[in-house]
């Protein structure tokens, strides 16, 4: 045996003495739920094995894979292709450098830093792309996009129920989770990204088992448009998934005017394809109205206006409380694959005012944008309701914006609740006091106060 080979069994033999020193139980989840708990954080061995590996490199100073912004655009632009990023894309550095700030301070365990690395740059290069196809084809951002429905609305009220039922409408267009996740590359069509978008999701809800439970995602189901926000590092859905709510904080202080300007680029984008496909298969292209929703939507109603003028808003209404004891849920289920730092107690407050700061902000922007003359562009959908009788909520919907509700859009509506019952994957609601220490009281803040007596939730 050489010099070289001695040296190398002595490097082995004393890193395995150094990580066998550190006391593994550092990198367990801190919170130990029942075995039965739809909330324990799922850790086999090799998810237990990667985050050990993690954290004894940690405790030498080697945080990976990296978070950091020149790393993350790197690795986009390798992934994309590119060799320089587009002038266009500017836009995402504040977030972005933001969001690598407070990462860093998540304590994500080595899954974690994977899983956001991936998350970062798969946002990015899709950023990217868009703007790269938009330099490329001046004639895509000439696309005149209709006024949009949006729904906005706080998480679990109905928002994702109320997408998917009003998509059945064929004189809507509204983007599905496979197209909205993934910007082909040249060479790249859709049987390829519908693939991708399927093992995407499939190795994700391995992570997390029973995540259908809390919040059903099918790789053709509508998708949210958080997930274009993601492209200029702006979204909520960050916090939500990487442990870092100071970042949706952050976010409701800054001007988001850049995020949806750069979201009708990309509905942009989807209309030019959508005309091509249909030019090239000698099909007639009718520009149809979108229908769009996420509860990112609900902190920037006066930039919504101001890139749609005439948006169409339905805003879905639940009780706070009854909210949090569905999010919380979600939130502590999705954090819980990514750290091991998931204190159910520090998620609840931090959710519970965040929640407040949102609605807050919401109300108010509401009330100015009102005075403006915009009261006619918002109609109200309580959650009770829109459960009661679906149909009959649709129906108000349509009669409120002046829409027609044709005899195949109703039909097609009927199957899908008839095919969507609620609970249909599992229940993802626990007891507020009992599982996250909320008591009633600590739903009194005033935000909440204003929110239930306003629209009577």
């Amino acid at each position: 045996m050489g010099s070289s080979d001695w040296m190398a069994w002595t490097v082995f033999v004393l890193g395995g003495i150094v990580i066998l020193a550190i006391d593994i139980s550092r990198t367990r989840p801190i919170f130990k739920y029942p075995d039965d708990s739809l909330l324990q954080p799922f850790r086999p061995f090799m998810i237990k094995l990667i985050n050990y590996i993690g954290y004894a490199l940690g405790v030498v100073g080697f945080a990976v894979p990296s978070l950091n912004p020149v790393v993350i655009r790197s690795k986009a632009l390798s992934e994309a292709g590119l060799s320089d990023e587009p002038k266009e894309s500017k836009s995402y550095e504040k977030g972005l450098n933001m969001l690598s700030q407070c990462l860093e301070d998540s304590k994500l365990t080595m899954l974690g830093r994977l899983v956001a690395q991936g998350m970062l740059t798969q946002s990015l290069k899709n950023r990217f792309l868009v703007d790269d196809f938009h330099s490329k084809n001046p004639k895509c951002s000439e696309q005149k996009v209709k006024p949009p429905l949006i729904i906005v609305g706080m998480a679990r009220t109905g928002t994702t129920f109320l997408h998917g039922l009003l998509s059945q409408d064929p004189q809507y267009r509204v983007p599905c989770h496979w197209e909205y996740c993934n910007i082909p590359k040249p060479g790249q069509d859709d049987v390829y990204l519908r693939k991708k978008a399927k093992d995407d999701l499939e190795n994700y809800k391995k992570i997390i088992p029973n995540f259908s439970a809390f919040h059903h995602v099918g790789f053709e189901t509508p998708e949210e448009c958080c997930v274009i926000f993601q492209q200029d590092m702006l979204s909520e859905s960050f916090s939500g998934t990487l442990n870092c709510s100071i970042f949706t904080r952050w976010m409701m202080d800054q001007d988001l005017s850049s995020v949806t300007r750069h979201h009708e680029r990309v509905l942009q984008y989807y209309q030019f394809k959508d005309m091509k496909f249909a030019h090239e298969n000698n099909n007639r292209y009718e520009n149809k109205q979108w229908v769009l929703k996420t509860p990112n939507f609900l902190i920037m109603l006066p930039e919504i206006l101001k890139q749609y003028p005439d948006a169409q808003i339905v805003w879905t209404h639940r009780n706070p409380s009854d909210v949090l004891k569905s999010l919380l849920g979600l939130i502590v289920k999705m954090t819980g694959a990514v750290t091991d730092d998931v204190d159910p107690y520090r998620i609840a407050k931090e959710q519970r005012v965040t929640l407040a700061m949102a609605l807050a902000k919401a109300m108010d922007n509401r009330a100015k944008l009102e005075d403006k003359g915009h009261s006619k562009q918002f109609f109200d959908v309580r959650f009770d309701e829109l459960c009661k009788d679906p149909m009959e909520m649709v129906k108000k919907i349509y009669r409120h914006f002046d829409k027609k509700l044709s005899t195949k859009a109703k039909e097609q509506m009927e199957t899908y609740l008839k095919n969507n019952k609620r609970f249909k994957h599992g229940k993802g609601i626990f007891d507020l006091e009992g599982t996250f220490k909320v008591t009633k009281k600590d739903m009194e803040l005033g935000p909440y106060v204003a929110y239930r007596e306003r629209f009577s939730v």
